[in-house]
């Protein structure tokens, strides 16, 4: 309740940001998660930032354009 006001004026600004989702805070830490992951190439350290479980970054914020894929050597 005491954060309302600031909410809504992060809210204001990510509007005149040009974010138009209904949920433009999430939109934020989505982009952080990303943004992060980016940066330093961990999902781990992405999970950190947002206090999540690695799972839950990977699936959910840092999208799919930075998935772990492992390939395995063929004999």
């Amino acid at each position: 309740m005491r954060c309302e006001p600031l909410f809504d004026q992060a809210i204001a600004w990510l509007r005149k940001q040009g974010v138009h989702d209904i949920k433009a805070l999430h939109s934020l830490r989505k982009e952080a998660g990303s943004l992060i992951f980016e940066a330093t190439g961990s999902v781990d350290r992405a999970a950190d930032f947002l206090r999540n479980d690695p799972r839950t970054a990977r699936e959910h914020y840092i999208g799919r354009k930075g998935r772990l894929e492992v390939t395995l050597p063929t004999y």
